[in-house]
């Protein structure tokens, strides 16, 4: 069976929404009342902290290995080994 590779673009995505996600499940549990009240803010943040950390360590040239976590957006050449990122 073949491994799916994403793409550094893709994986940058992949952190967004899993940030942003977060960030609208702790402002929903934040406004609720009851258990949600207690428990999705947590949730929320834990969200947010994977996707952290997720970006550390799979946003990284898939030639060099040069982490492009450093800036806000993905450059379109590796600005350590200069080839073409997809």
């Amino acid at each position: 069976m073949e491994e799916k590779v994403f793409s550094v673009k893709t994986r940058n995505k992949i952190y967004n929404i899993c940030c942003w996600a977060g960030v609208a499940i702790a402002l929903i549990g934040y406004f609720m009342t009851g258990i949600p009240k207690q428990v999705l803010p947590w949730v929320g943040m834990a969200m947010v902290a994977l996707g952290v950390i997720y970006r550390v360590t799979m946003v990284r040239c898939p030639y060099c290995g040069n982490h492009l976590a450093e800036s806000k957006t993905i450059p379109d050449k590796c600005p350590e080994c200069h080839k073409e990122l997809n």
